[in-house]
């Protein structure tokens, strides 16, 4: 306002119903706020007329999804909002983008348990004249059309495992995410769900396309299996080679997707940061002809960006035909692969990387840094598990090893210790920390024996158990019956670590009694000895004992066996006077 005396004030209000509450104050003198679709604003006119308009602060907005169907209703906005209506997901993708149309805007939208059906058909033929057109096929999420703009959109379900988004189509995708290329940019986060079914005619991202300039695409706690792309990602394909944008999934599961191109899972191209943690890769399959990736390629227009892939499963991934990288393939830019575990991933031309693959295409940087992973084998990864191609660096020196150590060792007979497996041994360097391995998915999927093969010993209190964070969450107690180098085996992924342990004899002490003392001369006596283990020893005592008188043998009795602890020696023989026995 400007600062002079207000003679007198004449308040305008507009009230649009398209908020559940419009809402409005004073805020100060001949002044007053309303919401509308696209932004809240004070109006005032002042003595000479002069109306004035004054953005504030978009309020955020919560929308609760009430309709499974894939249906675009009337007043879809404000069912979104008052909860009084249907509302769809598609309405409230709709709705969120027109506030995005209008400027920065931060939004959550809210599905609950069911299966969310996608059902309205597009492709490439219809959305290619149309691009952002979320009336049909996939769902576009837009971005402002203003620099500096930004469209923060969260879509959280109930949990991966009783919400879900199904694209039935065919013949689309799920998400295509800021598909106009225009100055504002997308933040958005996927949590509690499951994506399954996208299959685009043409082209990349068969779940999910994103990645332009400036955006951020953040998944947690979300499953996605069966989506097929023609192009790059058969789940996600984020990709603008030559800006930054960021990726990041945690606590993800990836099933069974695959792609004709790079990236079964998950294809990244940028400069941006790339952070893949405690997720679990199975079964997805690239066919790329000249990149690849398995499970996973990330890449971006020289010197790329930084790729964090650390604490994750990968089992069982592929790259076929002439695909490389059965887990992983890189191009440019650092990619840090550090504390996953590797099992059973292939390549079809196994030179290619069976499960690494570091490429370069003449870039700058083209490094991956994969030291300390397991790769179910305590001798490292075998032959062309790990390849740099083409000039490409693969720095892989250390790797993580299965260790099975006893809690105490050495043990005497009868004492009872626990074993304890993890996978935090290294082949050099001593083991790394455990709070390296936070975060790794637990393995084996199904609890198994992972104890067994006592030597010298017996072993009870042994479920069945699992790695946890790399560490076995069972701990079996193993109890000494036998004098020697005894030893338990702790199973994982096939490999086999052995703990030894020694176990001495156990310490005893020896109480003698007589039956009679003083006795006359020539009385029958009894001693006897009672033979007691020293804690922590255990067990029946066994052996013999000889009884003297001074240093003198007293007669049959030099080698007493013993019996219930204790040996006997009888004797009528004693001479007058004092003896010590």
């Amino acid at each position: 306002m400007h600062n002079k005396h207000f003679r007198y004030v004449t308040i305008s209000f507009v009230i649009i119903f398209l908020f559940s509450t419009i809402g409005y104050s004073m805020l100060r003198s001949g002044a007053v706020s309303r919401w509308d679709a696209s932004r809240i604003v004070w109006q005032a006119t002042e003595d000479v007329g002069n109306p004035r308009t004054e953005e504030l602060v978009r309020p955020s907005l919560t929308i609760v999804v009430n309709d499974n169907t894939d249906t675009i209703h009337n007043g879809a906005g404000q069912c979104a909002l008052t909860g009084t209506g249907t509302c769809s997901l598609r309405d409230a993708i709709i709705f969120t983008n027109s506030l995005a149309a209008a400027g920065a805007t931060t939004n959550t939208i809210i599905l609950g348990s069911g299966i969310f059906n996608l059902t309205i058909p597009a492709g490439l033929a219809l959305e290619s004249s149309s691009a952002g057109n979320a009336l049909i096929g996939d769902l576009d999420i837009l971005a402002p059309t203003v620099g500096g703009n930004i469209n923060n959109l969260t879509i959280q379900g109930a949990g991966a495992g009783i919400t879900t988004i199904l694209q039935t189509t065919l013949i689309d995708k799920i998400f295509d995410v800021h598909p106009i290329n225009v100055a504002g940019s997308v933040i958005v986060t996927i949590s509690g769900l499951t994506l399954t079914g996208g299959k685009p005619d043409n082209g990349a991202g068969g779940a999910i396309i994103a990645g332009r300039a400036g955006d951020a695409t953040t998944l947690s706690n979300c499953i996605l299996s069966n989506n097929t792309a023609l192009g790059n990602g058969g789940a996600i394909s984020q990709s603008s080679g030559g800006t930054s944008h960021n990726l990041t999934i945690t606590n993800c599961t990836f099933s069974t997707n695959s792609t004709g191109g790079s990236g079964g899972a998950v294809s990244y191209s940028g400069q941006g940061t790339v952070n893949i943690t405690g997720s679990t890769f199975s079964g997805n399959t690239s066919n790329s002809a000249g990149l690849g990736g398995g499970a996973i390629s990330v890449t971006g227009t020289d010197p790329g960006g930084t790729y964090n892939i650390k604490q994750n499963n990968f089992i069982n991934n592929q790259a076929l035909g002439a695909a490389k990288g059965g887990a992983i393939y890189n191009v440019n830019g650092t990619a840090n692969v550090n504390f996953n575990r590797f099992s059973g991933n292939t390549a079809a031309t196994a030179t290619n990387g069976l499960t690494l693959a570091q490429d370069s295409a003449g870039g700058s940087v083209t490094v991956m840094n994969a030291n300390d992973n397991w790769w179910a084998l305590n001798t490292g990864p075998g032959a062309n598990n790990a390849v740099g191609l083409g000039g490409g660096t693969m720095n892989l020196t250390t790797w993580l090893q299965l260790r099975n150590v006893p809690v105490a060792s050495p043990i005497v007979f009868g004492q009872a210790t626990t074993f304890s497996a993890d996978i935090l041994g290294r082949n050099s360097g001593g083991p790394t920390s455990a709070a390296n391995l936070v975060g790794l998915p637990t393995f084996p999927s199904s609890s198994a024996t992972i104890y067994s093969g006592a030597v010298g010993g017996t072993l009870t209190n042994n479920p069945l158990g699992q790695f946890v964070n790399g560490i076995s969450n069972v701990s079996p107690t193993f109890t000494a019956t036998a004098v020697g180098v005894g030893g338990v085996n702790a199973v994982v992924d096939g490999v086999t670590a052995n703990g030894p342990i020694t176990v001495n004899k156990a310490n005893t002490t020896t109480g003698l009694t007589s039956s009679q003392n003083p006795a006359p001369l020539g009385t029958n006596l009894t001693f006897t000895a009672a033979i007691a283990v020293v804690a922590p020893g255990a067990g029946t005592r066994t052996g013999t004992v000889g009884f003297f008188d001074g240093g003198n043998p007293i007669a049959g009795c030099t080698a007493v066996a013993v019996a219930a602890n204790q040996a006997q020696c009888m004797t009528n023989a004693l001479t007058v006077g004092s003896h010590t026995i």
